[in-house]
């Protein structure tokens, strides 16, 4: 189901800019008294889901906030919103942008699962080398092997700088 237009989402929600929160307004017409005195003026998309999202529901439908936001601020639907900082309960709108799910892939966080401290170069027991790799269009490129870490670590930057990754991919959190 797609997202209410913005001039709906504007009679529904207030959302403050400098905090990123989203607050309900009263609806107006006979029949709202019990919903207003339960919820206008109250924060709304509350809840977070699996992932760390916030979310919340309009007329049965569930969205996340960030998309929400973006919509209310921007008036157009964003195929996917990247929270710039990573941090997903943070939705100051300027920390919100539109991207593809390829500009989405390039600002992530290091996985749990990294051992080398940096996203991109592994350790490599079978060539006793520092793998430097990295996926750009959904292929990944090995960019070299090395024997000194920090020589793999710099051609791993160098090429996040050459296909655009945000400078924030690869973060601790």
């Amino acid at each position: 189901m797609p997202m209410p237009d913005q001039q709906t989402l504007q009679n529904l929600l207030d959302y403050n800019p400098l905090t990123g929160m989203l607050l309900w307004k009263p609806r107006l017409g006979q029949g709202n008294r019990s919903w207003n005195t339960r919820y206008a003026g109250k924060p709304a998309f509350t809840a977070v889901d699996h992932k760390g999202y916030q979310v919340g529901a309009i007329n049965g439908t569930n969205y996340r906030a960030a998309r929400v936001i973006y919509k209310l601020c921007h008036g157009v639907d964003a195929h996917q919103v990247d929270h710039i900082d990573g941090n997903r309960l943070n939705n100051r709108i300027d920390n919100l942008r539109a991207v593809t799910g390829q500009q989405n892939q390039q600002n992530m966080k290091r996985c749990t699962r990294n051992k080398s401290g940096v996203t991109g170069v592994s350790w490599n027991t079978e060539k006793n080398r520092w793998d430097a790799k990295i996926t750009h269009n959904k292929k990944t490129i090995l960019l070299g092997r090395f024997t000194d870490f920090d020589e793999a670590v710099a051609t791993r930057k160098q090429a996040e700088n050459e296909f655009g990754f945000h400078p924030n991919h690869g973060r601790e959190t």
